[in-house]
């Protein structure tokens, strides 16, 4: 439930997700931080938009002090060229 796109998710499972989130603050982050980062798909071919928006999350998963999405920034911020490019190109760089 928590991986999923918040549009696929049933009434049940929106609600108790909210339960959740309003529980527990570290899966609250999480699931922001999820759905913000799904918004660059959205981003059509905007390679400008969509640099900015990876380089903003990567800020935002930096200070949110989650081990998970730090690990993640930390990655994302040594591949952020080969991301772009995937968006460029649309395909995958195998560096």
């Amino acid at each position: 439930m928590l991986l999923k796109n918040k549009n696929n998710l049933t009434e049940k499972q929106s609600i108790y997700l909210e339960k959740l989130c309003q529980i527990n603050k570290p899966i609250f982050k999480a699931m922001l931080l999820k759905e913000d980062f799904l918004q660059i798909y959205s981003m059509g071919n905007n390679i400008k938009e969509i640099e900015k928006h990876l380089e903003t999350w990567i800020e935002e998963a930096f200070s949110s002090k989650l081990e998970a999405f730090i690990s993640l920034a930390t990655s994302f911020a040594f591949k952020a060229k080969y991301i772009l490019n995937w968006f460029k190109k649309k395909k995958f760089s195998n560096i």
